[in-house]
C-alpha cells in the first residue's frame, strides 16, 4: 500500500494540531474553573461581610430603641450614638469590600470572624479607596461631625452611665446581645465554609 509522504506528514501535523487545541481547551477549562472557584470564594466572603454589617446595624438600632424606650430624654443622643456605630460598620464594610476586590490575600480568614473584621488598613489604602469611591470621603467627614456632636452633647455622661449601669442588667439588652452573639457564631461558621471551598 502506497502512503503519500505529504499525506502522512499532513496527518501527523493534524494530530499535533488536534493535540495542541485539546491541550489549550483543557487549560482554558481549568483556568475558567479556577476563576469561577475564586469568584465563588470572594462572593462567599462578601456574603459574610454583608451579614456582619446587617447584624451590627440591627444591634445598634435595637440598642438605640431600648435606650429611648427607657429614657426618652436621651433620644437625640441615642440617635447620634447609633449613627456613629452604624457608620463605623458601613465604613469597615467599604474597606473590606475594597480589599476583597483589590487585595483579598490581606484578609485573615483562618482565625475567625474577629480577625476577618480587623485587618491592616493604611493611609495608602484610604487614598486609593477615596479616589475610587468618593462617598467614602463623605463618610469620613460625617463620622468626624457625629463624634463631635456626641462628645459635646450635654447628656453624654449621663447616657453613658445609664447604659453601663442600670441598662446593663436589662433583660431586653441581654437578649439583644445574645441574638447578636448568635449571629456572630453563624457568620463564623459561614466564614469557615468559605475557607473550605
Amino acid at each position: 500500500m502506497f502512503v503519500n509522504p505529504l499525506t502522512a506528514k499532513h496527518m501527523a501535523m493534524s494530530h499535533k494540531m488536534t493535540a495542541f487545541v485539546l491541550s489549550l481547551f483543557l487549560s482554558l477549562q481549568v483556568a475558567n474553573s479556577d476563576v469561577a472557584a475564586a469568584d465563588e470564594f470572594i462572593s462567599c466572603l462578601e456574603d459574610v461581610a454583608k451579614a456582619d454589617l446587617a447584624a451590627k446595624t440591627a444591634y445598634q438600632q435595637g440598642l438605640r430603641d431600648l435606650i429611648v424606650e427607657r429614657r426618652p430624654d436621651f433620644s437625640e443622643l441615642a440617635d447620634i450614638n447609633r449613627d456613629i456605630q452604624v457608620l463605623f460598620a458601613e465604613m469597615r464594610f467599604a474597606r473590606l469590600d475594597y480589599l476583597l476586590a483589590n487585595a483579598p490575600e490581606r484578609l485573615e480568614r483562618a482565625q475567625g470572624l474577629s480577625q476577618f473584621r480587623n485587618f491592616d488598613w493604611t493611609e495608602e489604602d484610604v487614598g486609593k479607596l477615596t479616589a475610587s469611591t468618593p462617598a467614602y470621603q463623605t463618610q469620613i467627614a460625617r463620622l468626624e461631625a457625629l463624634k463631635v456632636q456626641n462628645q459635646d452633647h450635654p447628656d453624654w455622661p449621663d447616657m453613658r452611665a445609664f447604659v453601663k449601669g442600670e441598662m446593663s442588667e436589662d433583660g431586653a439588652l441581654v437578649q439583644l446581645t445574645a441574638t447578636f452573639v448568635e449571629h456572630n457564631a453563624a457568620m463564623d461558621a459561614q466564614l469557615t465554609d468559605c475557607k473550605e471551598r
